[in-house]
């Protein structure tokens, strides 16, 4: 749920509501297997999960709700993408108004997340006969080619 802190993160950085007015939670977490091996590691799984922010007192008078949602897509545009599973994201919010000053919303988007797992001789995860640690593997690109030798025979 590493986007899910970053999304909460970035929405208390704007200092347009208090960080503790801020709550953050996932909802209908999938899981799948996936066991992809690619560089010096693998993608174990994929979490597919609805990602719900919850803001108390958001100043709809001076900070328009409208202004929430540039920021969010910019920050999608910039640190994610404005896609899932090559479909527009969803997003929704739902605005329960408190008075003419202030309003508690209930953001709504959904994520996905790719668990990768590099080999490791003290790794604490266990699987395919193997020991395995949490982070991201290292993609060995080539930089040029060698020379190819192909002919065709007759």
């Amino acid at each position: 749920m590493q986007q899910l802190a970053k999304l909460r993160q970035f929405i208390e950085a704007l200092n347009l509501v208090d960080a503790n007015q801020i709550d953050a939670w996932a909802e209908n977490i999938d899981i799948t297997v996936k066991g992809k091996m690619h560089g010096d590691g693998m993608t174990l799984l994929q979490t597919k999960y609805m990602a719900i922010v919850d803001i108390e007192g958001w100043p709809h008078a001076t900070a328009p709700v409208n202004l929430l949602f540039a920021h969010v897509v910019g920050w999608l545009g910039d640190h994610d993408s404005l896609y899932v599973d090559g479909e527009q994201r969803q997003l929704s919010i739902t605005p329960t108004i408190i008075d003419d000053q202030v309003a508690d919303l209930e953001l709504a988007i959904e994520f996905v997340e790719h668990v990768q797992v590099v080999e490791h001789p003290e790794g604490v995860i266990m699987a395919f006969g193997k020991r395995w640690n949490l982070e991201s593997a290292d993609i060995n690109v080539a930089d040029e080619l060698g020379q190819l030798d192909a002919s065709i025979a007759p």
